[in-house]
């Protein structure tokens, strides 16, 4: 049976290169495959390589989604304005949602900022944080409705409280990114 599934795993790597990856991401896609047939394949009925040839492409395409938002997210905020004078309604509600952030429980705040600052998905802040999927699940969907209402209920800052503000990293994005560090996991 381990024969079978590690010929299935190296099919699956093949497609996948054959389609533009890199080994790395090859692996991963087929790491993921594997995991997703073991979960979901009745017992005794053997995957077929046609199965693995459509899994390769799945995990590509979701790569290629992947990389397409996160380029997209980037480009606007290359296209927003660099600097406060250009915009400042723009600063203020950063500097509001930067507070609202802050204001939240430690338990919601790494969760959130796991998941959505350093675009770790769901599984993988589960891990970094030690907690099961749906406890992140949960934090992030609650942190989230929390920081929401605080910015609607709160007062906009005035300009000089925001310039008064030192130009930091704030304690819980520099231990995330510790965390991240020493999980071995890339931050972008």
């Amino acid at each position: 049976m381990f024969r079978a599934l590690d010929d299935l795993r190296a099919s699956i790597v093949r497609s996948a290169m054959r389609l533009g990856l890199q080994r790395a991401d090859a692996e991963d896609v087929a790491h993921t495959a594997l995991l997703r047939l073991l979960s979901c394949q009745p017992p005794g009925v053997p995957p077929t390589h046609g199965w693995a040839r459509r899994a390769a492409h799945n995990g590509v395409i979701d790569l290629l989604r992947v990389a397409k938002r996160r380029l997209a997210r980037e480009a606007a905020w290359l296209d927003a304005p660099a600097t406060p004078a250009q915009d400042p309604e723009r600063l203020l509600v950063l500097h509001r949602a930067a507070a609202s952030v802050e204001s939240l429980p430690e338990t919601l705040r790494s969760a959130l900022l796991s998941c959505l600052h350093f675009d770790l998905s769901h599984q993988a802040a589960a891990d970094l944080l030690g907690v099961p999927l749906g406890t992140v699940k949960t934090r992030v969907r609650l942190g989230l409705a929390m920081a929401r209402r605080s910015m609607e209920v709160a007062e906009p800052p005035s300009q000089a409280e925001i310039v008064a503000q030192p130009k930091s990293k704030t304690r819980d994005r520099v231990v995330i990114q510790k965390q991240v560090r020493a999980s071995g996991r890339s931050l972008r």
